[in-house]
């Protein structure tokens, strides 16, 4: 058994240098010597958008030494991509995030950009990522997009300033019981949470509208009642401007009636008010995912009563509602006219 074991081992050993003598002799590459690989490249979403500045963003993996990797820019339909390479090679396996700082871009524009990545295999070009930069900032720092639907132009976001023009601050009344004693400006955030104003914007009661020392970004104005009914025109009713405004999906609105589709690029949100509650007879929170809620610059007659508009999750924009001054909606702008 032993003799036969060794004369197997033998002829396994034979085997192996007749077949490595045979490899070499025919000039056949080392099956160890892999063909290069082309790197990976994922394209993220910009970061640090600002009016004129923003942050391209991409995931790459080398595989090979010496890989390149340069970032492409344009102003979305131009077709004119600029390039702008990173100083630095790469190599290896392991995923190396990589960052192009922008600072000489147009406020209010789309771009978008894309990373190419090469080595000793070929290149490859990722997909496209898009950003809009915002158009306009207020006297609190807070910064807006804008979208122009007809011949209107409007902010894309719930006004978030908490400072009149002046500079002077709105008074931030945080128990909404007090809103129902109130005759002056006031603010807040929905449940006084920061977090969510970030998203909805802040709610103001209707005497901030009225305050000289106004509440609007300049050359922007709270809308009209007509302003309103404008839009709602353009849009093509009071049932079809409706979806066509409010942001789409699920993650903010609760079961809306029909799908958003948000064509409008009005993005609204269901913001919630400061209100008379129905079964208590006191002023709450409510509504936030199921309304959104803002007021117009006009008064209804001579009384205390101000004029304002909703899209609930019904899906209907109804223009012309009257509310006392002391409830808190939200505000969004309209650009002054040229």
């Amino acid at each position: 058994m032993k003799e036969k074991t060794f004369f197997n081992d033998l002829r396994a050993h034979v085997v192996f240098v007749v077949a490595m003598i045979l490899l070499f002799a025919c000039g056949c590459e080392d099956p160890y010597d892999l063909p290069p690989v082309k790197p990976v490249v994922v394209i993220k979403p910009a970061d640090s958008i600002k009016m004129t500045s923003a942050t391209m963003v991409a995931l790459v993996v080398p595989n090979e030494d010496g890989t390149q990797v340069s970032f492409e820019l344009e102003s979305t339909g131009s077709g004119n991509w600029q390039t702008r390479t990173l100083p630095l090679t790469y190599s290896g396996q392991d995923t190396v995030k990589l960052t192009s700082d922008l600072s000489d871009l147009v406020a209010g524009t789309e771009y978008g950009f894309r990373v190419k990545a090469s080595n000793a295999a070929g290149e490859v070009v990722s997909d496209i990522s898009t950003f809009c930069t915002y158009a306009i900032v207020d006297v609190d720092g807070n910064l807006y997009h804008t979208v122009k639907i007809g011949n209107q132009v409007w902010l894309k976001e719930n006004l978030k300033v908490t400072h009149y023009a002046n500079g002077e601050p709105i008074p931030n009344v945080t128990d909404p019981e007090a809103w129902g004693n109130l005759t002056t400006g006031a603010f807040c955030w929905y449940n006084n949470d920061p977090k969510i104003g970030e998203v909805y914007g802040g709610l103001y009661n209707w005497y901030t509208v009225a305050d000289p020392r106004g509440l609007a970004i300049k050359g922007w104005h709270v809308p009209t009642d007509k302003e309103w009914c404008d839009l709602e025109t353009f849009l093509g009713g009071q049932r079809e401007s409706g979806p066509k405004m409010m942001e789409t999906g699920l993650a903010l609105w609760k079961n809306p009636l029909v799908q958003a589709t948000n064509s409008s690029g009005f993005t609204a949100l269901p913001n919630g008010a400061i209100a008379v509650s129905p079964v208590t007879g006191k002023f709450v929170f409510m509504n936030l995912g199921e309304d959104a809620i803002f007021w117009t610059s006009e008064l209804f007659g001579p009384g205390a009563e101000a004029v304002g508009i909703s899209i609930s999750h019904y899906c209907i924009l109804e223009i012309g509602l009257i509310y006392t001054q002391n409830r808190g909606f939200g505000i969004r702008l309209i650009k002054d006219a040229e």
